[in-house]
């Protein structure tokens, strides 16, 4: 929700004061928010008489998702007024931004830049398919529930003992996937992967109510479409396209499997010897086209048997 009426009615049904906001009609966004922290306030404690202050009882955290959706909105209502509250003494609030944009910032006005704090935590990307699927072992397992026996007494294996097993092999599966590990390289944060993990969740059934690997990666080809090889060509370095050109002459020749590492490296050293101008600049050691291949293995451009 980026427009100020349908915001203020989740802010109010979040903090639990819907019943109060229908009663009431306000002239703006910032008349509405400013009522519902008035209805968090009450006296502070130990202040008599004329020291006694009204203060906001319950400190109150905006998490705006789609940061840069609220800074596009017409005049960035919502956002100036969530600031300029936090300017206030006795405001106990803060508000987050979440967004996938490095030049969110810039969108904001010079009023609301000026009321922002100016503070940003850059956050990476999953680094490895080992650090994502801990990430999914976590938000999949739950409580371990009491054994249910039957009538004879003996017990009877609970659902989630096959969901535990279940996603163990859905772990198992994507820490050796070639979808996740293209996902990686093109950075799969942990909100689109837990955005994918929903979508998985959501279409289970009766008759399938087990996660799967191949569910997982389903919703996140969704959620995240990867690029097609025509659009990831102009990306290579010439040494990439080489090692390709190479792989694809082995095929065009007939050449036996298996097509490994060294035999396209024996074709590419092949192509420089044939061509002694390019010797000079792309006759590299093998780390880095080791490191080469092993990037195109990544974006699956080149497929390993396994």
């Amino acid at each position: 929700m980026t427009d100020e009426v349908s915001t203020l009615m989740g802010i109010a049904a979040q903090l639990n004061l819907t019943a109060q906001i229908h009663m009431r009609r306000f002239g703006s966004f910032a008349d509405g928010l400013r009522h519902m922290l008035h209805l968090l306030r009450r006296s502070r404690p130990g202040s008599q008489g004329e020291g006694q202050r009204e203060g906001q009882a319950q400190p109150v955290c905006f998490v705006l998702h789609n940061f840069e959706d609220f800074a596009l909105r017409p005049k960035q209502t919502l956002l100036y007024s969530l600031f300029d509250l936090c300017q206030t003494d006795d405001a106990q609030m803060a508000v987050i931004g979440l967004t996938s944009r490095v030049d969110a910032l810039d969108l904001l006005e010079k009023r609301v830049r000026s009321r922002f704090s100016g503070r940003q935590l850059a956050l990476s990307y999953l680094p490895t398919a080992a650090d994502a699927t801990s990430l999914l072992r976590r938000a999949l397992s739950g409580p371990v529930p009491a054994e249910a026996k039957s009538v004879d007494g003996r017990l009877v294996r609970p659902f989630h003992g096959a969901w535990a097993s279940a996603v163990d092999e859905l772990c198992a599966a994507l820490e050796a996937s070639p979808t996740l590990e293209r996902l990686l390289w093109h950075g799969l944060t942990p909100r689109t992967l837990l955005a994918g993990l929903k979508l998985h969740l959501a279409a289970l059934s009766p008759a399938a109510p087990l996660p799967t690997a191949d569910g997982v990666e389903a919703a996140l080809a969704r959620e995240l479409p990867l690029p097609v090889a025509e659009a990831l060509l102009p990306e290579l370095s010439v040494v990439e396209l080489l090692l390709l050109l190479c792989l694809q002459r082995r095929l065009d020749t007939d050449a036996p499997p298996p097509h490994t590492l060294r035999a396209v490296l024996r074709e590419y050293h092949q192509f420089l010897a044939d061509a002694p101008e390019a010797a000079a600049q792309y006759g590299l050691p093998l780390p880095p086209l080791t490191k080469a291949f092993e990037h195109l293995l990544a974006l699956g451009l080149v497929a390993a048997d396994r």
